[in-house]
């Protein structure tokens, strides 16, 4: 926080959603809060993405996190051990359950991430793509190789097929979208794009 500027903290609590990164919902002493994220499996490289899926998304007019610049002009603090980057806070939550009107809300957020994300400067491959898991020889007793296994060899059909390709989010799910606390079926934000890809816009679904 000090080293964005923006003063000192006055708590902080590590948010349960997500493993790929720790996230800490923090407060500074002049009331605004702000999520802190420290990078795990994240890797830097790909928060270029993040920046221009940021963008992309901004003029589409969807909502989400957007990185805040340090007085230096950098988007992300790092040292030999760490790499953070600081977000404010969005209102909303994370839905409990996924009821119909919830899930036609879903499909219409991602048909305008679909539209409105066209490109990443870094292309990149990730768990739902076939060539990206058919690397992961080394990992193979790693239970999320595993399952990325399973889904793909499930779905293999669909890869074959001649069908509408772009940018995919890769992660859609209940943990990285908010939605209105008064209304649940409405879609406040959509965030975590490390996964994101080019590939089939069906596997989003």
């Amino acid at each position: 926080l000090s080293f964005f500027g923006l003063g000192n903290m006055q708590n902080a609590t590590l948010l349960k959603e997500g493993w790929a990164n720790h996230n800490y919902l923090t407060a500074t002493e002049d009331g605004k809060e702000w999520i802190v994220k420290f990078l795990i499996e994240q890797k830097k490289e790909s928060l270029e993405n993040d920046l221009a899926i940021q963008s992309q998304l901004a003029r589409s007019g969807i909502k989400t996190s957007s990185y805040y610049n340090a007085p230096n002009g950098s988007f992300a603090y790092e040292s030999s051990e760490v790499t953070a980057i600081i977000s404010s806070r969005i209102e909303g939550e994370h839905p409990s359950r996924v009821n119909e009107e919830l899930s036609f809300a879903i499909g219409e957020a991602l048909a305008r991430f679909h539209t409105g994300v066209t490109s990443l400067p870094i292309s990149r491959q990730a768990w739902l793509n076939p060539e990206f898991i058919e690397s992961l020889v080394i990992k193979e007793g790693s239970p999320l190789t595993k399952e990325a296994r399973k889904l793909i060899s499930e779905g293999r059909g669909i890869y074959n097929k001649s069908l509408p390709k772009g940018i995919i989010h890769g992660d859609f799910c209940q943990e990285n979208l908010l939605v209105n606390k008064e209304n649940p079926t409405k879609i406040e934000a959509i965030f975590d794009f490390e996964e994101a890809e080019e590939n089939l816009f069906v596997v989003d679904i």
